[in-house]
């Protein structure tokens, strides 16, 4: 596993004010071995047009023609993201990845062998964000520590009730290897795992 394989895919709806800045962190990273898939959903605010006009090969560009619910927009990126290989992660159209995330988490996936990095989400409030207090409002932790858990072991105390199920990973603030995400899919009962919970919600 020299050079891990990162997949990462932003879910959208009419947009774009934020998904260029979500697309300019991914593609600005200091790592070569990414691809970025654009879950496009009947956007018809000039997204699709701006994703073509990029012109990068990294990108890949998924759109509907009808409007779908969140849960379905998201959750049919899935069989693309696995059929990539390596490690998926979700991103909100109006978040973005930190300068040498993806080099950074290479290095640890690589180091440690290990097929879920999950992290500590850094948080900033959009100028215009509804709740006012909240406009640029940044936050980030600032510990550089790396924490090794046994997903037997932390399982078994979610299952007892003993942790949230946020002090776990979830796609939208980890990296997930495709064969975990694969050997889910039974456990479903479809075709694949769910990113996010179901909303009639467009995005």
């Amino acid at each position: 596993m020299n050079h891990p394989e990162f997949t990462i895919v932003i879910p959208t709806r009419n947009r774009l004010a934020t998904l260029r800045s979500a697309l300019k962190t991914c593609l600005e990273q200091d790592y070569d071995h990414f691809s970025v898939i654009v879950a496009s959903n009947n956007c018809d605010d000039g997204t699709d047009d701006y994703v073509r006009s990029l012109g990068d090969s990294r990108i890949v560009l998924a759109p509907v023609d009808q409007t779908l619910p969140m849960g379905e927009n998201w959750s049919r990126a899935m069989p693309l993201a696995l059929a990539r290989g390596g490690y998926v992660t979700y991103l909100g159209d109006d978040d973005g990845l930190v300068p040498h995330a993806l080099a950074f988490a290479a290095e640890v996936v690589r180091r440690e062998g290990c097929k879920v990095l999950s992290w500590r989400k850094v948080e900033y409030g959009w100028p215009n964000v509804v709740v006012e207090t909240f406009r640029n409002h940044f936050s980030m932790a600032m510990e550089r520590v790396i924490e090794v858990r046994s997903s037997s072991d932390f399982l078994a105390r979610a299952h007892e009730y003993s942790v949230g199920f946020d002090e776990g990973p979830g796609l939208y603030s980890s990296f997930v290897h495709a064969s975990v995400l694969t050997a889910l899919q039974p456990a479903t009962g479809a075709g694949s795992p769910r990113a996010r919970p179901t909303s009639t919600r467009p995005m």
